[in-house]
């Protein structure tokens, strides 16, 4: 039997591009997942040590349901001991091609989905329109390829469950989808659960008899069937609290509304987005008159629910918003697709019906399609670029070949156990390369690990409900002590002690002498007052004085006790004049202050009592004379942040000052004595909050909070104790982020350097 190549190729042009069109996106995806180094994202290095434990075990530990539903790591883990792909090396290789095949099968699934919609010509569009989606590459470049598999499983389910017929392979088919999206991402999960919901009370309503009530059932129950497998044994025994630990607990969900807001939208999609709305209501019309509106329905669900879903927060409900756009990818490229194909067909219908020219139509059809796609390409070509280069360049965390050859000398020249603690880059990568136990420092956008982040910093934490204090082994620069306040769940700094103009001025044996506390040497040291330990800050110019400062937190109250002792060395100090800057971070927008006997609840622009050069700020005065009670308080209305002063001992005098943006920047403290033969000592409480953490505060009555009683209990910890207790022996910075201040604590040496990466080692004992 003769075959002609031309009719074949005229009779399935479409399906020999989508193949070629396939190819070119595992290509281009495969090389975006190498563009940066070994792999991108921080979660391709958990999936790839979970498939390994798998592997190692033999079980799935109890542990995953924390992260994501196994699924993804036990295809890799089977792929794994398929290929014997076991080396690290050839294990990426590995993800790679796994992530980068689910690519090319959303590809062909979106051409599926567009072609029984309307016609193969949209399926087509809507496979070439997902390429100028960036959220398709982001998914990709930060590792959600548990994701991506349940977005594959999502459309099978679209494709096959709204049918009329209920073959065996139909079932079969809509089952395992069902089976396989809950065990593989649980906010996929949570989206097709509503939206499963939602079509089922459409379609038994609205078309009964053009819909298959077994194939959806079978949906459900397969749905309900991997749900009680999976999640039923942890939320059964928690359910009391996971409804309002799931949906209105996690306040840091908030620092993602910038992400789901129209801006973010365009960025992400461009006109697609406006493409996409308009292809919605003429697909409408459209399945309507051929009365279609079965698979109609599901799709406008699986495009208006994740929409609804991303804008949930103006319902209070807090949920990942920006995950949601993900799930609305796929049918925004359809319904965009049908605007260009149903325009075209509106354009064409007439002409297409003369027999003679119908060859001429369908050519120049094409060509026009062409002609829109190349446009959009054109149009998006200059964002997409650079979105893509940041997320390849910039992105949180990725392990490059630098951290990679890091992380070999790592293994090869201390080959011992020991925990490694790592910054955001190279992430957990590089504890899978260097065969150690590893701790990642996460973004503080969206949360904090403790660990991480306090031997990353050898700082020293003291931590209530509402304010988290901080200091610094070697201090960062310009600031001494830290507050830290609750800001959308995350903590934010609120205020701090200014190095710059922390000063000690003083007559020693007749000679002037002024040195600020930054140029002193200092310790600092855990001492035990009571059941709860406090800190103690040790200042010391030899020879002439020591300076202690005891920051405590007690259990029950909000306040932080700060104690200064001043401590002469020599009977021959007069005139002492200690000055002390508390600084509050411009980033926030402080703008009222209290001072009593001065004004209440106002700006210093209002009552300043000297001015910089060209008003470039002012200061407000006032000393102990003019207060009538011991409390200074400052406001910041617009993300409702209050610091709060009770002075136990009034300094001689002080300042509040604003910039000429009316921001108030500082509250300066001075305090004078005469012939210091003895210590002296002088104390205040303070209070940094957000309304976050206190509702209703009312600033008139601001002072009552520092008589407020809860119960919780004070943490504390620091980097010494952790380094003891969890056996770090080893630090890796990205070198952008390295100080090398840290250097001169001598906790640390330095073992390793390049130009990415910089790796140090805990020094547990100083001689």
């Amino acid at each position: 039997m003769k075959v002609n190549v031309k009719d074949l190729v005229r009779k399935h042009h479409h399906e020999l591009f989508m193949v070629l069109y396939s190819i070119l996106v595992f290509l281009i995806f495969y090389t975006l997942l190498s563009s940066n180094g070994k792999i991108l994202g921080n979660d391709p290095a958990v999936h790839i040590s979970k498939a390994k434990e798998m592997l190692e075990k033999g079980v799935i530990a109890a542990s995953e349901i924390t992260w994501y539903p196994p699924l993804y790591r036990l295809i890799l883990a089977g792929l794994m001991v398929f290929t014997g792909s076991l080396g690290f090396e050839e294990i990426v290789v590995l993800t790679k091609i796994l992530t980068a095949t689910i690519d090319c099968l959303l590809v062909l699934s979106i051409y599926l989905i567009g072609s029984k919609l309307f016609r193969v010509e949209c399926g087509v569009i809507a496979s070439a329109l997902l390429l100028l989606c960036f959220p398709f590459y982001e998914i990709n470049f930060w590792g959600g390829y548990s994701s991506l598999l349940s977005l594959l499983f999502a459309c099978v389910l679209v494709l096959y469950l709204p049918f009329e017929t209920e073959s065996t392979a139909h079932k079969v088919v809509i089952f395992l989808a069902a089976v396989s999206i809950v065990l593989t991402h649980q906010f996929t999960t949570f989206t097709i659960g509503i939206i499963l919901a939602a079509y089922t009370i459409i379609a038994l309503f609205s078309f009964r008899r053009s819909f298959s009530v077994r194939l959806l059932i079978i949906a459900v129950l397969g749905t309900l069937i991997a749900f009680s497998i999976w999640y039923l044994p942890v939320i059964i025994p928690n359910l009391d609290i996971i409804v309002t630990h799931v949906f209105f607990s996690q306040r840091q969900y908030l620092n993602l509304i910038r992400q789901v807001g129209f801006e973010r939208y365009m960025l992400n999609f461009g006109s697609i987005l406006f493409l996409a709305f308009i292809g919605a209501t003429l697909s409408f019309i459209e399945c309507r008159k051929k009365r279609a509106l079965n698979f109609y329905t599901l799709l406008i669900l699986s495009f208006a629910i994740p929409l609804a879903l991303s804008q949930s927060y103006f319902f209070g409900i807090l949920v990942p918003y920006d995950r949601f756009i993900y799930y609305a990818l796929i049918p925004m490229v359809v319904f965009a697709a049908s605007t260009i194909y149903l325009a075209l067909k509106f354009v064409f219908f007439d002409i297409s019906q003369i027999s003679r020219v119908k060859w001429l139509v369908k050519l120049s059809s094409a060509l026009l399609t062409i002609v829109i796609i190349v446009s959009l390409y054109v149009s998006r070509s200059p964002i997409l670029t650079d979105k893509i280069s940041e997320a390849t360049s910039h992105y949180y965390s990725y392990i490059s070949p630098p951290f990679y050859d890091a992380a070999l000398w790592l293994r090869s020249a201390y080959p011992e156990n020991g925990t490694v603690i790592v910054t955001e880059k190279p992430g957990l990568f590089f504890g899978l390369v260097s065969g150690k136990s590893t701790i990642m420092e996460v973004d503080p956008t969206i949360g904090r690990d403790e660990i991480a982040e306090c031997v990353l910093n050898l700082a020293y934490e003291m931590e209530n409900p509402v304010t988290l204090f901080r200091v610094f082994e070697a201090p960062l620069p310009y600031e001494l002590d830290q507050y830290n306040v609750l800001i959308q769940g995350i903590w934010r700094r609120a205020s701090f002690l200014y190095s710059e103009e922390n000063i000690v001025s003083c007559t020693v044996n007749g000679s002037q002498f002024t040195v600020k506390l930054a140029e002193l040497p200092r310790r600092i040291l855990w001492i035990q007052k009571g059941s709860r330990p406090s800190l103690c800050i040790q200042y010391l110019s030899e020879g002439r004085f020591i300076i202690n400062e005891v920051v405590e937190m007690s259990d029950s109250v909000l306040w932080t006790k700060v104690n200064w002792t001043f401590i002469p060395l020599t009977h021959d100090i007069d005139h002492l004049l200690i000055h002390l800057s508390i600084q509050f971070d411009l980033n926030l927008s402080f703008n009222l202050t209290y001072v009593p006997g001065v004004f209440e609840w106002g700006n210093p622009w209002n009552w300043p009592t000297s001015h910089g050069d060209n008003y470039r700020w002012v200061l407000t005065g006032f000393d102990t004379k003019t207060m009538p009670n011991r409390n200074i308080a400052v406001y910041d209305p617009k993300n409702k942040v209050l610091f709060a002063i009770k002075f136990l001992d009034v300094p001689n005098y002080g300042n509040i000052g604003a910039l000429d943006s009316r921001q108030i920047d500082a509250l300066r403290l001075f305090y004078e004595y005469e012939n210091v033969t003895c210590p002296v000592t002088f104390t205040y409480l303070t209070i940094n909050l957000s309304e976050e953490s206190i509702p209703k505060l009312r600033l008139d009555e601001f002072q009552e909070i520092f008589d407020w009683r809860g119960s919780f209990t004070v943490s504390c910890r620091d980097y010494t104790t952790f380094t003891k207790e969890r056996n770090i022996h080893f630090l890796v910075f990205n070198r952008d982020n390295f100080r090398s201040e840290l250097l001169n604590t001598r906790r640390l040496s330095l073992i390793y350097l390049n130009k990415n990466c910089t790796v140090c080692k805990v020094v547990h004992e100083i001689n």
